[in-house]
């Protein structure tokens, strides 16, 4: 018994179209409510694809959808206008609940012209086992255009590997009571992004960078200029076991939120320096048994007015180490 309802080996290109785009929204469109099989191959997107009907997506590990023109995103999930709390309706008015939808699996390239998935009026929606590379905007962007809640996204791996995409972000939301856990992002400006919404986790989350060469000689990696790790706004965020691995900043901080078990490392062989592991706005903060480790001459462990801050059993640097030869300097 297949675990699909339709396949895109089914739709092939019409006589006039030069790319893939418009056999994979003909079986987007005839896949209302069931699961759409996209089997390994290379896809190049010319319009972005959208998503109304409810209609999940698994795709072969090596199958990649890339972008070949501008347009806002590669993919676009929307749950519709019928997306009401709790309900799901169609236009009539029917209740029309469809549980476990899902995106699973593959690779999306904005390959420099577009960001890489959209997520939109939605709720326990499944993002797991995907690839995002390149994001003109973003790797992955929830709540662009709508609203949603209980997003549960794991391994999601977001990378950049061309330049010209400075000050995009991987991961970014801004909605709430969302789950992120095993996610990791390379080489975007801004790794991850709490731009609003509520009682959001991050688990086990890394991000780092410094791959992409300076656009100058002398000057930054460019996706480590002004580059932050975590961008923390909206309230009641958790971050738990979360990584901050080369980055200007590590976590800045712009809404209630808690850090437990995180950690902040520069690599100071891409020469990035004058760094800040926490940088705290506003908001109320609670940093507990935390790692910071000092690899550069200019670092600062956390910048603040320490008002409505609880810091509690953190490992905080002395020592400036040179890890590429372990010497150490007293600072």
């Amino acid at each position: 018994m297949n675990f699909y309802d339709v396949c895109l080996d089914d739709y092939k290109r019409l006589e006039d179209e030069k790319d893939d785009s418009g056999r994979i929204q003909r079986a987007i469109d005839d896949c209302k409510h069931g699961v759409l099989y996209i089997p390994k191959g290379h896809y190049t997107v010319a319009k972005m694809l959208v998503i109304s009907n409810f209609c999940s997506v698994r795709m072969h590990k090596s199958a990649t959808l890339t972008a070949c023109e501008k347009m806002d995103y590669v993919l676009f999930y929307d749950g519709g206008d019928g997306f009401i709390n709790l309900i799901s309706c169609s236009d009539d008015g029917k209740k029309n609940e469809d549980y476990n939808i899902f995106i699973k699996g593959g690779v999306i390239n904005g390959n420099g012209f577009a960001s890489c998935l959209g997520i939109n009026n939605y709720h326990h929606f499944t993002l797991k086992d995907i690839t995002l590379l390149n994001g003109k905007r973003y790797g992955l962007k929830v709540g662009d255009r709508g609203h949603g809640y209980e997003l549960i996204a794991t391994n999601v791996y977001c990378k950049c590997t061309m330049s010209g995409l400075a000050g995009n972000t991987g991961i970014a939301t801004a909605e709430s009571d969302s789950h992120y856990t095993d996610c990791i992002v390379i080489d975007y400006t801004t790794g991850f992004a709490v731009e609003n919404g509520g009682s959001n986790r991050l688990t086990r989350c890394h991000v780092w960078g410094g791959i992409i060469p300076p656009v100058k000689e002398g000057e930054d990696c460019e996706m480590l200029k002004n580059s932050v790790a975590f961008s923390i706004g909206g309230c009641d965020t958790m971050l738990r076991d979360c990584y901050a691995d080369t980055a200007k900043v590590g976590f800045k901080i712009m809404g209630d939120a808690t850090m437990s078990g995180c950690a902040f490392y520069n690599n100071y062989r891409f020469r990035l320096n004058d760094i800040t592991a926490v940088e705290h706005i506003s908001g109320s903060l609670s940093v507990m048994q935390c790692r910071f480790a000092r690899t550069c001459p200019d670092f600062t462990v956390y910048k603040g007015d320490n008002k409505d801050l609880v810091w509690i059993g953190n490992i905080n640097p002395d020592v400036y180490v040179m890890y590429s030869t372990g010497e150490k300097f007293d600072i």
